[in-house]
């Protein structure tokens, strides 16, 4: 059998350089002050302002790194996400080349991935009467805040009446599909332009 390979991949964007730049700039002034007033008298203390501008500085610094701390961490609990629908793809790739159907079943495609972890719950699922074109690789968010995840893998024949596998990974736009709340419905085919589906209500193939 011959299968032709297409898959779109999403990626995060990167974060702002603009908070970056005034945590340095608050920091360059508030080390600047340090440096000032250590130069000026050794054996002098700091005065109730002088300790108040050091405290609304760090405050001000906290502020802004928390923010970007936490959004990292949600980000690299999405990153196993996408990471093990990637993998249920390639399985349920290699799985279809050899018996030209899909599984429901992951233990079936023998990539090695627990159906939960810590942040998610993990499943391939597709209507019985149509594994033959179609199944969807799902990552069901435990974390509220944090992206569930769809990987949606069709077969479609191409000019030369050869099958073609076309691949695209999704993720929900709310906190709606969440392990234990509302199930992520399949994708699907676009039977008109032969392409896969996101899974809706809910679902976007863009971050």
């Amino acid at each position: 059998m011959h299968l032709e390979l297409l898959t779109n991949k999403v990626f995060d964007t990167g974060t702002t350089d603009m908070n970056s730049r005034f945590r340095q700039i608050l920091l360059g002034q508030l080390l600047s002050h340090l440096n000032y007033k250590r130069e000026k008298d050794r054996s002098e203390g700091f005065t109730l302002i002088e300790l108040l501008v050091v405290i609304v500085i760090v405050g001000v610094l906290s502020a802004i790194a928390l923010p970007s701390f936490l959004n990292q961490s949600i980000k690299a609990k999405q990153s196993e996400a996408k990471a093990y629908v990637s993998s249920l793809y390639r399985g349920q790739y290699t799985y279809y080349s050899e018996k030209s159907t899909f599984t429901n079943n992951i233990t079936n495609l023998g990539v090695g991935i627990s159906t939960a972890t810590t942040n998610y719950q993990y499943a391939s699922e597709g209507d019985p009467a149509l594994l033959t074109t179609r199944i969807t690789n799902k990552a069901t968010s435990r974390k509220v805040g944090v992206k569930s995840y769809a990987g949606v893998l069709v077969v479609v024949k191409n000019t030369a009446n050869e099958a073609v596998l076309k691949h695209v990974i999704c993720n929900s736009q709310d906190s709606t599909y969440i392990a234990g709340g509302t199930p992520i419905p399949n994708g699907d085919l676009d039977i008109v332009t032969n392409e896969p589906i996101c899974p809706t209500p809910g679902f976007s193939s863009n971050e």
